[in-house]
């Protein structure tokens, strides 16, 4: 069954994420977690639902494993038909040590 609409939770095994999930669900939204710990994530998932009484479900996503985000994104749009984002992972080097190494940058935005 498609969820008419759904909070996508990226790094949703974060503590603020987890916390965002909490508010979603109880304000009546129905959420996606997603992150690598699948396990962890389907946890968080049965607890929203018994909760708060929302269609939650759990993915697996690695932002740097790119070869994986058309499947990812398939997925997603099969369980969602419109999806409001929450972005809660990242990494974020100082801004000299970017502009020494490039590469920093690019893992900075994939991470």
């Amino acid at each position: 069954m498609t969820m008419e609409r759904a909070w996508l939770v990226l790094g949703g095994s974060s503590a603020i994420a987890r916390a965002f999930a909490r508010v979603a669900a109880e304000a009546g939204a129905d959420v996606i977690l997603a992150g690598r710990d699948l396990e962890d994530l389907e946890r968080s998932a049965r607890d929203l639902e018994v909760r708060y009484g929302r269609r939650a479900e759990a993915l697996r996503f690695d932002a740097t494993e790119f070869a994986s985000h058309a499947g990812f994104v398939d997925a997603v749009r099969a369980r969602a038909r419109k999806l409001d984002v929450m972005l809660a992972f990242g990494l974020m080097p100082n801004q000299e040590a970017i502009d020494a190494d490039p590469a920093l940058g690019v893992q900075a935005i994939a991470a």
